[in-house]
């Protein structure tokens, strides 16, 4: 599922009501430049109408052209200039007329969307707070732009770990989208992959299951070369994956990844991704050398896409120190954790990312002879993944297992203790 959707047609819906003059057909033509993809002669036409143009610094239409100046100086990887273009519209469209709350609902979506993308989820989520609010004012209760904004509001909540508050988010979206599946299947596919996906990240299994298995089928029959299958697919793969299902869970991430190559898609997060799951499948198999192999694929997909210090590089340098730990790479696998950690904490804070930090540099010192910091290591990864994940969560039982195997040569009864303790866990999620 998309971090966030633009919600540029909302703008373009309201141009058709605009007269035709010299201006408003500039206008026009940089808002089609902008949905063609065509951004730098966006940039160019909008510059010189806002020049020439003598409509009000809070007219509308200029404020419109603003804000499709700013999506294009985005796309042109000019962010402080689209942060600028933004802002602007926000403070200056009118919140008390149509044309004005349709602006600011843009503005707010197109900010949120930067803002993700930087990392920084808190202003994403308020952002998007408030253009929910925004667009149930314009909309009422139901609607495709409210849809939006739900999907938009969960993605910036699962980001930022909130995965019991997206549930709801996401719920809603798909019950108002299952009765119109006809008319957008890719919405509805979308939406059922990412809280499917969801419900496996919270360990709930028997929920996770039938639900992406609905997803697949109605994705192969209606969608089967889409993107959206492919997450769905990834999916299913995923909750496979975490209940050491590997034959089930081997076709499903290459057919993702096989769907993600033909629709151009592996050089983003959906590519970094799916080469992510399927080197921690390597890892569940023992076989370092391939797991190795796909998270450095991921890692450079990331670092070339987003930036070396970006939080979703940082998240596949801790999965690369895994398995350098593994093949005996000790000092690229510290270097790894060195540079992940003040990104990771920076972003994400208490968090299940940096619960998965914790426990592999726990690793790290154990295996340099360094017990009592590899014990406190461990002790705070799962104090971490207790608070983030829950104490019954398939993700602590493995930390508790880990730290058991790490304690059993010189604590035998404590480690036995962990072990039943993460047994009872797993048994309960079967």
């Amino acid at each position: 599922m998309k971090i966030v959707v633009c919600l540029l047609p909302v703008l373009c819906s309201a141009l058709a009501a605009q007269d035709a003059g010299s201006w408003q057909k500039a206008l026009n033509a940089g808002v089609d430049d902008c949905i063609a993809g065509r951004y730098r002669e966006a940039k160019t036409g909008l510059e010189a109408l806002l020049a020439e143009a003598q409509w009000p610094d809070r007219d509308a239409r200029r404020l419109r052209a603003k804000e499709v100046l700013a999506v294009a100086n985005r796309n042109l990887r000019d962010i402080q200039a689209a942060l600028a273009g933004h802002a602007e519209v926000l403070a200056k469209a009118d919140a008390q007329t149509p044309e004005g709350k349709k602006l600011r609902l843009q503005a707010l979506a197109n900010l949120a969307e930067i803002r993700v993308e930087q990392g920084e989820f808190r202003d994403a989520e308020a952002l998007l707070t408030q253009a929910l609010a925004v667009a149930h004012d314009i909309f009422g209760e139901t609607g495709p732009e409210v849809v939006t904004c739900l999907e938009n509001l969960a993605s910036a909540e699962i980001s930022e770990g909130k995965w019991e508050t997206a549930v709801p988010l996401l719920q809603e979206s798909v019950q108002f989208l299952r009765p119109a599946a006809a008319k957008n299947p890719k919405a509805l596919l979308s939406d059922m992959g990412a809280l499917g996906s969801l419900y496996t990240r919270l360990g709930r299994y028997s929920q996770a299951l039938p639900l992406l298995e609905e997803a697949v089928a109605e994705g192969t029959r209606t969608l089967p070369h889409d993107p959206a299958l492919a997450d769905a697919l990834m999916g299913l793969g995923t909750l496979y994956r975490e209940q050491g299902n590997i034959a089930r869970a081997e076709p499903l991430l290459q057919k993702a990844k096989a769907i993600y190559e033909q629709a151009g898609d592996m050089a983003d997060m959906r590519g970094g991704a799916v080469l992510s799951d399927l080197g921690l499948l390597r890892l569940s198999e023992r076989k370092y050398l391939e797991a190795e192999q796909y998270f450095r694929s991921s890692l450079a997909i990331l670092r070339t896409s987003y930036g070396a210090d970006h939080f979703s590089a940082a998240v596949m340098e801790v999965n690369l120190a895994m398995a350098c730990l593994r093949l005996g790479k000790d000092r690229e696998a510290d270097e790894l954790l060195r540079h992940s950690y003040p990104i990771e904490e920076d972003v994400y804070g208490a968090s299940w990312s940096m619960a998965l930090w914790l426990q592999v540099r726990a690793q790290w010192e154990a295996k340099q002879g360094h017990l009592s910091e590899a014990d406190a290591r461990f002790r705070q990864a799962i104090a971490m993944m207790e608070k983030v994940a829950g104490e019954d969560h398939p993700a602590t039982a493995g930390l508790l297992a880990m730290y058991a195997d790490f304690l059993k040569p010189r604590h035998k009864k404590e480690a036995a203790t962990l072990k039943r303790q993460a047994a009872a866990i797993f048994a309960l999620r079967k």
